[in-house]
């Protein structure tokens, strides 16, 4: 391929850029519905800054690292004109989210939460946490031939009345939380052909999302025992000294 060849395909790609597609108009809804959510006043702290109001002396990190992984969601986000491809676009977006799905989890066992309690009462940051692994560990789904790649939409009646396997959220949470299942896992997948991609709905995940967010920084807010252990772990030395005072 020569350079002139190269012009003409990036030239290509760029023009496809101007066409409106449902894609583009599902993630333009993500993105106010996050932004709402995280930034609902400009004259005040976002939410996750808002963390440091539980914090009075010394400076707490947990703040700023979580802003810190917000700041890259928002910004994939402010790109949905760009958007074009179902496989590239909920891959990026999921694993964004993962990042910073793994911060809280290590935020969450650094104040002795039970995996039990996460598993039940924070099941989004799990559900996101498993399509990771399948995006990072896809297994025997390297098995497979030209899958399609969708999400939950209007195509979801169509879908359920198809024969075709589906790997969706049910399908991520039987099969790729662990090594358990990785035998009939490969049995269900090997040589496959007409099989189907359907990533969560993104603006029903990302609200579901923002609700288990919202619920971690109440539990920060509201139990003294998790703000002293985040306060002993995740402030500046500081905090101590003047607690020495």
């Amino acid at each position: 391929m020569d350079l002139k060849e190269i012009e003409e395909l990036a030239n290509e790609y760029y023009k496809n850029l101007a066409e409106d597609s449902k894609l583009k108009g599902d993630f333009e809804q993500v993105l106010i519905k996050y932004l709402m959510f995280h930034v609902p006043n400009l004259d005040s702290d976002s939410l996750f800054c808002s963390i440091h109001q539980n914090f009075k002396e010394g400076h707490n990190c947990v703040a700023c690292n979580l802003q810190y992984t917000n700041e890259r969601i928002i910004n994939f986000l402010y790109s949905y004109r760009t958007f074009q491809d179902v496989n590239t676009t909920f891959s990026i977006f999921l694993m964004l989210l993962y990042l910073q799905v793994e911060c809280i989890l290590g935020y969450l066992k650094m104040v002795k939460i039970p995996d039990v309690v996460i598993s039940e009462r924070f099941k989004t940051l799990i559900e996101i946490k498993r399509w990771a692994n399948f995006l990072k560990h896809p297994k025997s789904f390297l098995l497979v031939h030209h899958p399609y790649w969708t999400y939950e939409q209007d195509l979801l009646e169509e879908i359920e009345k198809s024969d075709k396997v589906v790997i969706d959220s049910a399908f991520i949470n039987k099969y790729y939380k662990g090594d358990k299942k990785n035998v009939c896992l490969y049995e269900t997948l090997k040589r496959k052909e007409d099989l189907l991609v359907l990533f969560p709905n993104p603006y029903k995940l990302i609200s579901d999302y923002c609700e288990t967010q919202k619920d971690f920084m109440t539990l920060i807010s509201s139990d003294k025992s998790v703000r002293d252990i985040l306060e002993n772990e995740a402030s500046t030395q500081e905090y101590f000294e003047n607690e020495i005072e």
